[in-house]
């Protein structure tokens, strides 16, 4: 994965969450594999099963090797872009989050 060089990184065991430098927008990556063979579409929507019970509009999207569900949305005076995302056993969320009025600041980071 390829992240600008003036982001600061901080991970832990669970996540890696990159900021963005000069605007408040956070980008987090986590992780985990299925130990019971590939992941599912079951898979995503139980990670994202508040999403899909509120009526949700999510998009379907394949990046590289992987494939699953997209969603952005405003809440209050913030932006959040969210991915739920698998290849073979593994899942991956992705969350970017930043000031509403920033929004598309770093899509090209």
């Amino acid at each position: 994965m390829y992240i600008r060089e003036n982001w600061i990184e901080q991970s832990d065991d669970t996540s890696a969450t990159f900021v963005s430098p000069g605007v408040e927008g956070a980008f987090q990556v986590s992780a985990a594999r299925n130990s019971e063979g590939p992941a599912t579409d079951d898979d995503l929507r139980e990670f994202a099963q508040e999403h899909f019970d509120a009526g949700a509009p999510m998009t379907q999207v394949k990046i590289a090797e992987f494939e699953g569900y997209y969603l952005h949305y405003g809440f209050g005076e913030m932006y959040q872009r969210q991915w739920w995302l698998r290849s073979v056993d593994t899942v991956v969320m992705v969350t970017y989050t930043c000031n509403h009025a920033d929004r598309g600041i770093d899509d090209h980071a």
